[in-house]
């Protein structure tokens, strides 16, 4: 009797703690949710707001808000049931307030929680309770992350009342649920104890199985796509090579446009395959930027000067114009903003038929970059702005067909613009144009001696110097002015040859003398030549030295421009280094310090005579590709089907160079290199530069090449100049060490 007594006790007393223990558990687990819930309905609302309206880190900066932002930020508050709203600097100071209904309960810590969140980086939420009611609200902290680094807390105050009851609610039904079963399963504690242990390992198991299937996706996702860029990239290789040199070669006007379209079609297609795999890198998450020193007004002028003969064909005119406030140099990603840079332009000049496109470059109060790129195209509508951001978004489905394009390009850009920390914009109206605008962190970085060296004798012969300048283009007289007002001139601007006729003889009058004259080969009234053979009449012995600006599809002979009475000549879109060095060129100048050598020209090739070069393929396209991308180049050319040919050719031939495929059959290129570099270590023989040619040409592919000892890589589709490039590269590099 006694036993049972104090079974049942034991029984009793273990039901009593176990719901105890089980009301403290839901308790706290019930406040856990609350938090987790409050949290996440702070950070949807802030996501909402911020995604919709941009002033509130402006706050931050020391703005304040206008009657009409703080009105629209109320509104968005009340939609979302959000009471109270304040903003914290980085220092814990209340900056702003948005106050709610009069009587809200608060905790007087305002201050403390949110020097904790900057301290943390951490969320920090209260729950408070109202004396007067049942209600109860939840304080939320979070921080204010700009790339990466907490500049601010924002403090949320919400009525959580109905959210409390559900989950107390919950919860109270799970403590039940939990005491029946400890109660009816009293006499096996083991038995239950092994059933949920059973259950966690089952859950866990599951929970690992879902994590190892979402892995699998994203490499089944990336493996599909690589190999198709490497099935598609192979025949393109082919393509592209071939129509390129067929360009060079003997055509008729009918076979080169041909050539020409076969070849434009191909770079269009890779243009297509880059945007989808640069999409997919971003969505998972392994898009890097990397920051160095680069000239953004160089930048900027060679994406414009790569789309100035397609828009020259149509009557588009493209011009770049920089403030003098612009750095020099800056620190940033170069290629992620020329990727940006080429979708953005592009799209300016595709949509554009008439007109021109005007890319305009500005450092903000902030220190920001700003790039604004205005056209005269077909516009948007202003209910359309928003989608033009979203993959694979077109503003209707005839555009996709007029112009082409995978709607990729835009979502990419603001992607990539977002990643290095800056914005992309837009604002349009159908038939006026469109205005996208880049601002991008980028400092200013020190300029190199050359450069510095360059700018200051480039004004210091320009300087005080007058310059006549007629073009019909209003939006490029202004830039021009802006331009050569910056290298030290004085420009003069007419719309046309009349007019800079008129201002000629109305200087000469009273006695000032124009140095230098920059004529456009478009004016509405009278040819370039006749305008420049007129100033010379008018002018006699004080006419100005004439240069000649050409639009981008035209080009006229040296001895051409001397016998229209020309200097030289300029291409549009005006290049300041360029322009800067022929105007001083007009004057007997030349300028030294900064290199203006053009890279080199594929008409020229370069002498390989005595090279010997092992090319590792098993395409035998690509095979032919290679050589005649090499052909008259002197070199001799040994081919390797596979990765073990490879290596004994590499054993017999001590070739100086090992163009190195990645995909083949017996032994692929990784192993090949590896055996190469084994040899190398073992025997003592110098290393060879081995460089991938792969239509593999995703980062990881890159660096798996370089993992396995090669020196460099190329990705399918080669261009000769590219190839040509770099094996001159190494080559210089191998006799730079063999002379050490």
């Amino acid at each position: 009797m006694h036993r049972i007594f104090y079974i049942v006790s034991a029984c009793v007393t273990a039901l009593a703690l176990s719901l105890w223990l089980g009301n403290r558990l839901a308790h706290d687990a019930a406040h856990h949710d609350l938090v987790a819930r409050a949290e996440e309905r702070a950070s949807i609302w802030l996501h909402h707001v911020e995604g919709r309206y941009t002033g509130l880190r402006a706050l931050l900066d020391g703005k304040t808000l206008s009657p009409t932002d703080l009105e629209r930020l109320s509104e968005m508050a009340t939609d979302e049931g959000v009471l109270e709203f304040r903003l914290f600097d980085r220092r814990g100071q209340e900056i702003f307030r948005l106050d709610g209904p009069k009587g809200l309960p608060h905790k007087d810590d305002a201050s403390l929680n949110a020097l904790e969140v900057l301290e943390t980086g951490s969320f920090v939420t209260e729950i408070v309770a109202s004396v007067i009611d049942a209600r109860r609200y939840a304080e939320i902290y979070s921080p204010v992350r700009i790339n990466g680094e907490i500049v601010g807390v924002y403090e949320m105050y919400v009525d959580i009342t109905r959210a409390s009851d559900a989950i107390a609610k919950l919860y109270s039904h799970l403590v039940f649920s939990i005491a029946l079963l400890i109660a009816t399963t009293m006499l096996i504690p083991i038995a239950t104890g092994l059933y949920y242990w059973v259950q966690l390992k089952k859950t866990a198991a599951g929970l690992d199985h879902a994590r190892k299937r979402a892995e699998e996706a994203e490499r089944i996702k990336s493996a599909f796509l690589a190999n198709m860029s490497h099935e598609i990239r192979t025949p393109m290789n082919g393509i592209i090579a071939m129509s390129e040199l067929l360009e060079q070669g003997t055509l008729n006007p009918e076979q080169r446009s041909m050539t020409s379209t076969i070849s434009s079609s191909a770079v269009a297609l890779l243009a297509i395959i880059n945007d989808i795999l640069d999409f997919s890198k971003i969505e998972a998450g392994k898009m890097l930027v990397h920051a160095e020193p680069f000239d953004p007004i160089n930048l900027v002028e060679e994406v414009a000067t790569l789309f100035s003969p397609a828009a020259a064909a149509k009557g588009v005119e493209i011009c770049v114009e920089s403030v003098l406030e612009m750095p020099l140099m800056v620190m940033g990603d170069s290629a992620r903003l020329r990727q940006c840079l080429l979708n953005v332009i592009g799209n300016a000049v595709k949509f554009t038929a008439t007109g021109n496109v005007h890319i305009w470059l500005n450092r903000s109060e902030d220190g920001q970059i700003v790039v604004k790129v205005t056209d005269t195209g077909v516009g948007i509508a202003e209910d359309k702005l928003d989608h033009i951001f979203e993959e694979f978004s077109q503003i209707d489905s005839t555009h996709t067909r007029r112009y082409d394009g995978t709607g990729l390009g835009l979502a990419i850009s603001l992607r990539l613009i977002r990643l290095m920390g800056g914005s992309l914009s837009a604002r349009s109206r159908p038939d006026e144009g469109s205005v996208f605008e880049m601002r991008l962190p980028f400092p200013a970085t020190e300029t190199p001696p050359g450069t510095i060296a360059f700018w200051r004798m480039a004004r210091r012969d320009l300087s005080g110097k007058r310059i006549l300048l007629a073009d019909a283009s209003a939006v490029t007289r202004a830039a021009l002015r802006t331009v050569l007002g910056g290298m030290g001139l004085r420009p003069v601007v007419a719309r046309n040859g009349e007019e800079a006729l008129s201002l000629a003889r109305a200087y000469a009058q009273q006695g000032t003398v124009f140095q230098l004259a920059l004529l456009s080969d478009e004016l509405t009234d009278m040819t370039a030549q006749a305008l420049a053979e007129a100033l010379r009449q008018a002018l006699g012995s004080d006419s100005p030295r004439c240069l000649l600006m050409l639009r981008a599809d035209r080009d006229v002979p040296k001895e051409a421009l001397a016998e229209q009475g020309f200097v030289g000549a300029v291409r549009k879109p005006l290049l300041q280094e360029t322009l800067a060095s022929e105007l001083c060129r007009t004057q007997g100048k030349r300028i030294t310090g900064k290199s203006l050598v053009p890279p080199r020209s594929t008409a020229r090739m370069p002498d390989f005579a005595g090279r010997r070069i092992l090319l590792a393929e098993d395409n035998a396209t690509n095979q032919l590709v290679i050589r005649k991308l090499l052909a008259g180049s002197g070199v001799a050319l040994q081919i390797a089907a596979n990765g073990a040919e490879a290596v004994d050719c590499y054993i017999n031939e001590a070739p100086d160079i090992v163009l190195m495929d990645v995909s083949m059959p017996v032994m692929n290129g990784y192993e090949a290199t590896r055996r190469i570099r084994e040899l190398e270590e073992t025997s003592g023989w110098p290393g060879v530069p081995i460089i991938a040619l792969t239509a593999n040409a995703m980062t990881e592919d890159r660096t798996a090449c370089l993992d396995a000892g090669m020196s460099d890589f190329l990705a399918k589709p080669v261009r000769r100049i590219e190839l040509l490039e770099t094996i001159t590269r190494w080559l210089e590099t191998l006799a730079e060490a063999r002379r050490a």
